[in-house]
């Protein structure tokens, strides 16, 4: 997949199409300044939600790594983690049915059980003037 640079808001990814729930989504993240970026996934159209994982350097004292809940971005979970102002993260999710993973610079920062988890499409989500995701790979089934 070649890089993707994303505007403001989640945008689909349309070669992603519909995921399962078996995948895993690697992508660098760079926030620019102060904009967060992320994945967004298992978008259900039935209930009319999705999920997230952000970086953002607004959350705790160096930034913060978030499973948010689309739209919305309501919090899940949120875990302190900093967040370098310049240069990207490599950012890693890997989704085994209704078990989620998210991996930043290759350390594990939130391991989630999500009984709601449902298959649906992958996004891209980019906050603030610099922020982008790009260099998307997605790995579908074992």
């Amino acid at each position: 997949m070649p890089d993707v640079e994303v505007a403001p808001g989640a945008q689909p990814l349309p070669t992603a199409g519909l995921l399962g729930n078996l995948y895993m989504v690697e992508a660098t993240a760079d926030l620019g300044a102060a904009g967060r970026a992320g994945l967004t996934f298992g978008l259900s159209t039935e209930r009319g939600k999705g999920f997230a994982v952000l970086l953002d350097r607004a959350g705790g004292p160096e930034g913060q790594v978030s499973l948010v809940t689309t739209p919305g971005l309501e919090p899940i979970q949120n875990r302190w983690w900093p967040v370098a102002r310049e240069g990207p993260h490599r950012l890693r999710l890997t989704v085994v049915d209704e078990m989620l993973e998210a991996y930043v610079d290759d350390v594990l920062v939130l391991n989630r059980h999500v009984p709601e988890l449902r298959a649906g499409p992958l996004g891209l989500l980019a906050e603030g003037e610099a922020a982008k995701v790009a260099q998307v790979r997605v790995r579908e089934g074992r």
